[in-house]
């Protein structure tokens, strides 16, 4: 059964409109400590457990479409993908860099910029950006090298070590 985004009634089939479908099997309690995201995710109604938002199909398809999850890791910069996991690996093997964030901020020009969040390693200095670019020059191609830095306490991560990168998003778009 699909329920329309504001919970009011079924979908019909073949409509475009987002709306929430009931998962089978075992659902997870919610995500731990974060109760704002296990709210907007995880769904009581009437009852019933939903989770995961989907896209119903035309009226002749017996399934629903999963919609996409947000794909921060990607980063599109002037049209060409960067992939966050890569820029990652090349600003954390920077010494003053204990573990970072790479995401992509809107940009006038480019549509994303490279943005690194990272927390230093204890004793550390900020690195300019201009260092961070020269020491991750050799390895990457340069519309991939970071155009800006937001130094943090901490870089958040789930409970099992993966990356947040809402919240890298968040903090960097704020930086501004």
């Amino acid at each position: 059964m699909l329920l329309k985004e504001d919970r009011s009634g079924e979908l019909e089939p073949g409509t475009e409109e987002t709306g929430w479908i009931t998962s089978t099997g075992d659902l997870c309690l919610g995500y731990m400590g974060d109760e704002e995201k296990t709210q907007a995710t995880f769904q009581t109604i009437h009852g019933k457990r939903y989770a995961d938002r989907r896209r119903p199909r035309p009226l002749h398809a017996r399934r629903a479409r999963a919609l996409p999850r947000a794909r921060l890791s990607c980063i599109n910069s002037g049209g060409e993908k960067i992939y966050a996991e890569e820029v990652e690996r090349i600003v954390k093997s920077h010494p003053a860099v204990y573990d970072a964030l790479v995401v992509g901020v809107p940009n006038e020009r480019w549509g994303q910029q490279v943005t690194a969040v990272m927390a230093l390693a204890p004793g550390s200095r900020a690195p300019a950006l201009d260092e961070l670019r020269a020491h991750c020059a050799p390895h990457l191609a340069d519309y991939k090298l970071p155009k800006g830095i937001v130094v943090v306490p901490e870089v958040v991560r789930s409970p099992n070590g993966k990356p947040d990168y809402e919240w890298a998003k968040r903090v960097a778009v704020a930086a501004g």
